[in-house]
């Protein structure tokens, strides 16, 4: 006991002890930015919501039922084997590669029988053929009366799905002569009529592969004859298959070109315009496995682009259009210093051959160089040069070749300049332009008014005017028929050797770019089901449709203004051809002792379409987050996911020279095209065709239109496609992808239930995958509304007991060895020979092929899904929480491509017009909403995923996707089965979440809807999907609140910045014109001729072209030589720029000038800041008082992706935003083709297919000549005077 002085001290201790605890207590609960209560509240708010999603997701979707259901069915788990997945996928791709390149040999064969044994009289005399232009289509009278029934045979066509559903003939082919070729010319029309033969090898081949596309054969004359016969829809013909890249590339093999532009005082005016022009055509011939460089030279030589400085750099289109580009730049001054501009090239051309092995003869490397002199005229003799650089081995071995072209009107030294050339294996080219005396002299101006006499002024100017472009324009397409005719000069050591006969491949192009079907593919599109479709997704596409849905199927139509505000689009695929040549056997049969000829007799090919090779690559076995893609052998990627030709509706110019290492991106700290060595390794390898695997490298990849993104180890395999300049790629996600859920076989176990498989799938409400092959028809004789449709058609055939499960391309044997031999013809291959069939058995009508193993796992997931989608009773609180969130219908996707649907309620929308689920989500585990499922359960397996669309906050009728994994498990192990989920209104989640932070669970303690507070809830990628103020829905929440989210992300406490660099981007750069006042547009007597002279004149190139008049033009009837005669205005040519007219408000009241601002879009780096939700970093995330950001709060929704951001208002905040839209990386001004040069060091396979010298060549003695246009004045008045009568009575 103690005193009671001691008790009153005790006392007071105590008292003092409880008086410092409640003043803790109070400065804890009264913290200066959140109370303990307020944050107890805040907790209190992310539970209850967390919970009751959690709630509402398991009620309507039964994802746990669905997940013992699995279990129930007795399904397996296995693990993945990524290499024999692999091999699988290369000999089913294979398989299709290898009945592609036997079907051209079969023409290659056929071709050369039919001409070495071809005898013109045994040929009828009233003989008549297919035309592609000129053949009128049976029971169209009106072109009946208006072609020649007495040439061309008139074609039955029939629309075919295969075919694009072009109407075509699959009874024999057409026939294409070239505008500027004769048809009646003796070596015309015998080529025509021996290659008729083909059609037996044409049809043959398309009966024994259905799947196979459109077959050619093109002739060294221009005669192309193609199969199956349709109608060209071309209105001007300038069409001429020695100009396609198949035709060049199957010629000429890989080329290393250094083009010599002479830039000196004198190449002014016409020669400086011809003579960049001869370099824009040369530069048109090249493709992705051709080097080039041009140099401009005077008293020095240097490169027209500086960063392509001491090196020869792929002829990939960005290069040549870089190139084209500073060829215009370059203006003349000095005096030319030809001998310094041929040792540079020299020099450089031989570095390369070192670097090569070209130079070494037992390394069998071959390199087919050449040099391209474009000059106006040359000072002197020049042999020191060829002798110290080219003339090897006493002269007899020259390893380039020269090529001369002579422009300009009084050219001199024309014996040195065609010297250079013959006596160094090229050609000599001599440009003169074709004159015209300007003015009228004998008209006497000085009589008549003055009105009179500047009326006629102006109308002699106009006509001088055009006339002058005219001509220029006839100028242009001969420069591009004289360049063409070194194609076949550098074919010459391939003709000359005429046994071994390569197999090419052509660099990635899109269909609509080819002239033959550019105009029906829009045509066919705007038909049927087809417009439709389009019709229903571009009406919706701002509520659902996604921008890079769209460009993945559809392009802009090129011949539509890019500025239009409603694009008209259309279908495109992405194609490869492949080519092989073929030799006149009788051509060099007579030779004497003059000469030799070294002429191809043509080339044969086909195409193959891309989604072709795709559709064998077993998706569902790579599952979600997995893939193949194909890697060419200069690193370029032929196949892959985030492969993207096009970006609203524009087809990229660098679309087919992507390269690996800019779409695998390592999870480092690189900057910008930094590469990685693990991603360099994996190119390597699979460049040089080698096999192999690399494991576990940690990646960072993009998804849902570059808005998301995820980190995660992945698995690569990779093996070649033999005799074929690809490799095969897998990737596979290291953890979920490594399991995959096996199916027994389900389809006989169906059978033998007595159960029809299509009771599984009651209703409308489901889809399949649309690029996936389950089963088909070889033939396009059996058609279905739709791929659900055809996919019952084979479960019901699949209950018969004749029931046989047939592959498209059977197995075959194949040996290698080093060549290939058929009937005396022998075809280069990568590894060895291999034997293929000319005549295989035709498949009928009614054969089919079936995926087995992913029909089996369909019809399993079919079986497990059903009991959830037969329209099952809802409990009543179930009922209550469906109309809580105003929840419109629940979905599942399935590994094998199987998506089902239920509305719970009933559908507003007409049938017709309105767009289902499964309309908009078709793509299974490709869907965003899957894949973000499946990289969540990683990191919570109980909870959903929720996400709004980026524009919700714009929409009243804004939808909430809610998705969740579901991993079956067994054996201890489990793997991704499907996801299951739901949609509701946001505006019923705003609802709920309004007052569910209304709720306060202490006096003090402020809610959502008060000042102090502001509340936003972000999914994890830092998109807002509930704020107070509505319009904020779907935007990033740094540019909202940007200070706070960058404490957010500080130190990847909260938000992990991941940043992508797009190197496939698209940016719009901004050119000003300025017109003319407003004035010059009000329509006078002259304005009127003027547009009667514009008007004469473009049906004047039209008559000129498209009427065979071009052999009266030129004086001579055009022969038939070998040489290109024309070309197509291919893809380098394609107009994409985007026009939107801006009208100067500022200026004065005056005749005001139109200011144009012209966005052009250009190839570009753009890098993107995502973000992805460190749940870690969030539990122990505490905000730091700063000088910026108000205080903050966040905290982790449970059950779901989401969190909840309460931010103290009552502070002051500085401006900031945090951008997550892409931004242009800019590498100090320079051209994108100069940012990417480094790649152009990277390793590359040089294809072995390719003969540079041939010791024969010596008897050649062809080395060109002079081109030159002359003009019948009296063809070119009346010519002027009839198309001005048929402008006056056309009006």
């Amino acid at each position: 006991m103690g005193t009671p002085a001691n008790l009153i001290i005790q006392g007071a201790l105590a008292i003092a002890l409880l008086l410092v605890t409640a003043l803790q207590v109070g400065v804890a609960d009264t913290d200066a930015f959140f109370s303990l209560r307020q944050r107890e509240n805040i907790k209190f708010w992310a539970d209850e919501l967390g919970d009751e999603l959690w709630y509402l997701g398991q009620s309507i979707t039964k994802a746990t039922d669905m997940k013992a259901r699995y279990k129930k069915l007795h399904l397996r788990v296995q693990e993945k084997d990524g290499e024999a997945i692999l091999k699988e996928i290369v000999d089913n791709v294979q398989r299709m590669l290898d009945r592609k390149m036997d079907a051209v040999r079969c023409i290659v064969i056929a071709a050369e029988d039919a001409a070495e044994s071809f005898n013109r009289t045994n040929v009828p005399e009233n003989y008549t053929f297919y035309s592609a232009k000129d053949s009128y289509i049976a029971g169209d009278t009106e072109q009946s009366e208006n072609l020649d029934n007495s040439t061309y045979t008139p074609m039955e066509l029939y629309t075919d799905s295969h075919f694009y559903n072009i109407p075509v003939n699959l009874n024999y082919s057409i026939v294409h002569v070239p505008t500027n070729i004769y048809y009646e010319d003796d070596p015309v029309y015998d080529t025509i009529k021996w290659s008729e033969s083909l059609d037996d090898v044409f049809i043959q081949n398309y009966y024994s592969d259905p799947a196979l596309s459109f077959q050619y054969f093109g002739s060294s004359l221009g005669i192309m004859r193609s199969y199956p016969a349709m109608k060209w829809k071309q209105e001007i013909d300038l069409f001429d298959c020695r100009n396609r890249f198949w035709y060049i590339q199957a010629a000429t093999c890989s080329k290393d070109i250094v083009i010599l532009m002479d830039n000196s005082g004198s190449m002014t005016g016409y020669r400086n315009t011809i003579a960049r022009l001869t370099v824009s055509n040369i530069l048109d011939t090249l493709n992705n496995n051709d080097f080039v460089n041009v140099y401009n030279y005077s008293e020095r030589a240097d490169e027209a682009v500086p960063c392509f400085k001491e090196k020869l750099v792929q002829a990939t289109l960005e290069n040549v259009n870089a190139l084209k580009a500073a060829v215009e730049d370059i203006r003349p001054e000095g005096y030319a210093n030809l001998t310094h501009a041929f040792t540079k090239a020299f020099q450089l051309l031989e570095r390369y051959r070192e670097l090569r092995g070209c130079n070494n003869s037992s390394s069998g490397m071959q390199c087919n160089q050449a040099i391209m002199l474009v000059t106006d005229g040359v000072t002197g003799n020049h042999t020191e040069v060829f002798q110290a650089w080219n003339w090897d081995e006493n002269g007899t071995h020259i390893p380039v070749r020269v090529f001369t072209f002579l422009v300009g009107q009084e050219v001199t030294k024309v014996r040195e300049i065609q010297w250079m050339a013959c006596l160094n294996r090229g050609l000599h080219v001599v440009f003169v332009r074709l004159e015209y005396d300007p003015g009228c002299p004998s008209m006497d101006l000085r009589r008549g008014s003055a009105w009179v006499r500047q009326s006629l002024r102006s109308v002699l100017h106009i006509l001088d005017s055009l006339t002058y472009w005219l001509l220029l324009v006839l100028n242009s397409l001969k420069v591009r028929e004289q360049v063409f005719k070194y194609i076949p000069v550098m074919a010459r050591p391939l003709v000359l050797q005429g046994t071994v006969h390569p197999t090419v491949w052509t660099p990635a192009y899109a269909d609509t770019t080819d002239p033959t079907l550019a105009a029906w593919l829009w045509d066919v599109l705007y038909s049927g089901k087809r417009k439709r479709k389009l019709s229903k997704l571009t009406s919706t596409k701002d509520q659902y449709f996604s921008q890079g849905k769209e460009d993945h199927i559809y392009i802009r139509n090129p011949n539509q203004r890019s500025g239009d505000a409603d694009p008209q689009l259309q279908e495109y695929r992405i194609m490869v051809s492949i080519a092989v040549p073929t030799f006149d056997r009788k051509l060099n049969s007579y030779v004497t002792n003059e000469t030799r000829f070294a002429d191809l007799l043509g080339v044969a090919g086909t195409d193959v379409p891309i989604k072709d090779m795709e559709k064998l690559t077993y998706n569902y076995k790579s599952g979600v987050n997995g893939y193949a893609f194909i890697v060419t052998n200069n690193g370029y990627i032929l196949l892959h996911p985030d492969l993207r030709p096009v970006f609203r509706g524009i087809l990229k110019k660098n679309y087919n020279s992507v390269d690996l290492t800019e779409v695998e991106l390592l999870d480092d700290t690189n900057g910008p095209r930094k590469l990685s060595p693990e991603i360099e390794e994996l190119r390597n390898a699979m460049v040089n065709h080698s096999e192999g695997k690399m494991l576990k490298l940690r990646m960072k990849f993009h998804y849902d239109d570059i808005r998301r993104v995820a980190l995660e180890h992945k698995n690569y395999y990779f093996a070649p496609l033999k005799r074929t300049p690809f490799t095969m790629g897998l990737s596979l996600p290291d953890k979920y992808g490594m399991y995959y859920i096996k199916a027994g076989d389900e389809v006989q176990k169906s059978r033998h239930e007595n159960i029809s498989i299509i009771s599984y799938l009651q209703g409308s409400s489901w889809k399949i995958h649309p690029d996936w092959t389950y089963c088909k028809y070889h033939h396009q004789t059996h058609t279905f509304e739709s791929p659900e449709d055809e996919m019952k058609h084979f479960l019901e055939k699949m209950r018969g007991r004749d029931w046989v499960w047939a592959e498209q391309y059977e197995y075959s044997d194949k040996k290698d060895e080093t060549m290939l031999m058929q009937d005396s013809v022998t075809f280069f291959v990568d590894n060895g020979t291999e034997s293929f069939d000319c005549n295989r058995r035709p498949t009928g009508e009614d054969e089919y092929y079936c995926d087995r193993e992913l029909v089996q796992l369909f019809v399993f997931d079919a079986r497990v899904t059903k009991p959830f989608f037969s329209g099952e009773k809802l409990t009543d609180l179930e009922q209550e929480i469906v109309k809580l969130y105003n929840v419109t219908l629940k979905f599942v996707s399935t590994q094998s491509g199987l998506t089902r649907w239920l509305h719970l309620q009933e559908h507003t929308e007409s049938e017709e017009d309105a767009l289902d689920f499964g309309d908009l989500h078709t793509d299974s585990i490709d869907e965003p909403y899957y894949r973000s499922a499946v990289l969540h359960y990683g990191t919570d397996p109980a909870s959903y995923v929720f996400s709004v669309p980026f524009d919700a906050g714009l929409r009243d009728d804004a939808v909430v996707m809610a998705s969740h994994a579901i991993f079956p498990r067994d054996g201890g192990m489990e793997a991704p089965a499907s996801v299951v989920g739901l949609q509701f209104q946001h505006s019923a989640l705003l609802s709920r979440f309004i007052s569910i932070t209304s709720k306060k669970t202490c006096p003090t303690c402020y809610d959502c809807a008060s000042e102090e507070l502001d509340c936003f809830v972000l999914d994890n990628n830092g998109y807002i999907v509930l704020a107070e103020d509505k319009n904020l829905t779907g935007r990033f929440f740094g540019e909202v609140e940007g200070a706070v989210m960058d404490s957010l992300r500080t130190g990847d406490a909260v938000f992990k910045k991941v940043s992508i660099f797009d190197y496939q981007g698209l940016c719009l750069d901004d050119k000003n014109r300025t017109s003319n006042s407003d004035a010059n547009f009000i329509l006078t007597p002259f304005t009127h001729f003027k547009l009667l002279v514009q008007w004469v004149f473009g049906q004047l190139l039209w008559l000129l072209f498209d009427s065979n008049l071009s052999h009266l033009w030129y004086g001579t009837q055009a022969s038939a030589s070998p040489f290109g005669e024309a070309i197509y205005y291919d893809t380098y040519d394609f107009d994409d720029e985007m026009e939107f007219p801006v009208v100067d408000e500022d200026k004065g009241s005056g005749p005001r000038e139109k200011e144009e601002v012209t966005l052009v879009p250009l190839p570009c780096d753009q890098k993107t800041s995502l973000y992805l939700l460190q749940y870690e970093g969030l539990q122990k995330y505490k905000y730091t008082s700063d000088d910026c950001s108000r205080p903050h709060l966040a905290q982790r929704i449970p059950h779901t992706n989401l969190v909840l951001v309460v931010i103290n208002s009552m502070f002051e905040t500085c401006e900031k935003k945090v951008m997550s839209s892409p931004v242009e990386i800019r590498y100090n001004g320079t051209d994108p083709a100069c940012q990417k040069l480094f790649l152009n060091d990277l390793p590359r396979r040089r294809l072995s297919d390719c003969f540079s010298e041939n010791p024969l060549e010596h008897e050649v003695k062809l080395c060109g000549g002079c081109a030159r246009v002359k003009t019948n004045i009296i063809l070119f008045v009346v010519v002027w005077s009839m198309l001005y009568l048929g402008y006056m009575l056309h009006h």
